[in-house]
């Protein structure tokens, strides 16, 4: 029962449903097509993409990114998109020796299970200083990540990350 004089139209309606609508759509889902984040992220794996909005980027977060301008080239795909682990934060020096990350001359303690190998091409980096908005990324499978150590200008830019990602679906496929 609605209470005298309120009107409802398919127009109202729309309007109160709307916001609502958009907000559910905020995420979107991918499926993982490299090792690059592995064990964490699997190839078939579907996971949620959140926007980054106020809470912004923190160490540690698995970010969805574009590949940067400068590195569209080397990619397979212009215009691709990864999944990598933010190391280095805006401002910051990142340098690796022998496979251990050091973020303003201190060792960093990973709280996930990293992947490194005595063959990988770049058990040494650095040191470099990331520009103000960018970001260090690494795959948590250093030897099979297309990562922030190949690429031309190292740091990503704030506005080449597209999301965060969430909760993922583990795929059934064996990989």
């Amino acid at each position: 029962m609605r209470p005298k004089g309120v009107v409802v139209t398919p127009w109202k309606i729309a309007v109160i449903c709307l916001p609502i609508f958009l907000v559910s759509c905020d995420s979107r889902q991918i499926e993982v097509a490299t090792d690059a984040m592995a064990p964490v992220m699997k190839i078939g794996d579907r996971c949620e993409v959140e926007p980054i909005g106020d809470s912004g980027i923190n160490r540690f977060d698995i970010v969805l990114h574009k590949i940067p301008e400068s590195e569209n080239e080397a990619a397979l795909t212009k215009g691709a998109t990864l999944a990598h682990r933010v190391i280095g934060m805006p401002n910051e020096v990142i340098e690796i020796k022998a496979n251990e990350v050091f973020v303003n001359g201190a060792a960093i303690d990973p709280e996930f299970d990293v992947r490194v190998s005595e063959t990988d091409l770049k058990l040494d980096f650095g040191p470099v200083k990331l520009p103000p908005e960018s970001f260090f990324l690494l795959g948590d499978n250093r030897p099979r990540s297309l990562d922030s150590r190949y690429y031309e200008n190292p740091g990503v830019r704030r506005e080449n990350i597209v999301g965060r990602i969430g909760s993922c679906t583990k795929s059934d496929n064996g990989q």
